[in-house]
């Protein structure tokens, strides 16, 4: 049987491997911008802010909130790897 260490440690592991997974899932999020029916638009302006600019083809305020929800999984991930480590040193 595994002692509470080597548990612990593959813990570690597999959340630590999930919290990468996510964070890098959410570094390339993207939403693509869908126009509403019914709605007319003008046009779509692009925005320049310090050397980077907003693609018209993606809605930022939805990919904003996708990224937030993969960062969030991806933080609470590495938080229960940090107290599994923790665990695996004190055990």
């Amino acid at each position: 049987m595994f002692e509470l260490h080597s548990i612990a440690n593959y813990g570690t592991a597999i959340f630590s491997i999930f919290a990468a997974f996510f964070w890098f899932i959410s570094s390339v999020a993207k939403v693509k911008y869908k126009p509403q029916p019914g709605v007319i638009q003008d046009k779509i302006v692009t925005c320049h802010y310090s050397n980077g600019v907003i693609v018209p083809d993606n809605d930022l305020i939805a990919t904003i909130e996708k990224q937030s929800f993969l960062n969030s999984i991806a933080a609470f991930a590495a938080a229960i790897a940090a107290i599994l480590q923790g665990v695996a040193l004190i055990a």
